[in-house]
């Protein structure tokens, strides 16, 4: 079992990518997250550079309230820092994979997980001395599945 994850692994068919301190929000990157686990690599990068694009809406499961209805009846947004994130991240995911020596046409997204990064109080202007700036970890590991 690799050490600090909630999984099993298999060192020989998975590659993980891990991102600290990402400029982004919890709350979106959990959808996304939940959005993009079980799919194939390829799939969810796709996914993803249509939500950037305002093509689809990302479905928003568990912070949805005063969410609005988008086409199609989904209730979610367009939350793009986020996605632009994710899609780093699957990037070099791949090219991890890669270098493992793995087929990256047979990867599948297996777990995602993210957490509250640290997070350091502005102090420039004194309008905002008691804001704190956001921050968030994520972690992703793809499994090459055989089939």
């Amino acid at each position: 079992m690799a050490r600090g994850y909630a999984i099993e692994t298999d060192k020989k068919t998975t590659a993980r990518v891990f991102g600290r301190s990402l400029a982004i929000s919890k709350k979106y990157s959990v959808e996304a997250g939940k959005t993009i686990k079980g799919m194939k690599l390829d799939k969810a990068r796709e996914k993803l550079k249509r939500v950037i694009a305002a093509e689809e809406p990302m479905k928003f499961t568990k912070y949805n309230t005063s969410t609005g209805h988008r086409k199609g009846g989904v209730i979610g947004k367009y939350p793009k820092n986020v996605c632009i994130a994710f899609v780093d991240l699957l990037n070099t995911l791949e090219k991890n994979a890669i270098d493992k020596g793995l087929d990256e046409k047979k990867l599948v997204i297996k777990y995602v997980f993210t957490t509250k990064g640290f997070r350091f109080p502005r102090r420039r202007k004194v309008s905002l001395s008691g804001q704190r700036r956001k921050n968030t970890n994520i972690g992703i590991v793809c499994e090459e599945i055989y089939k």
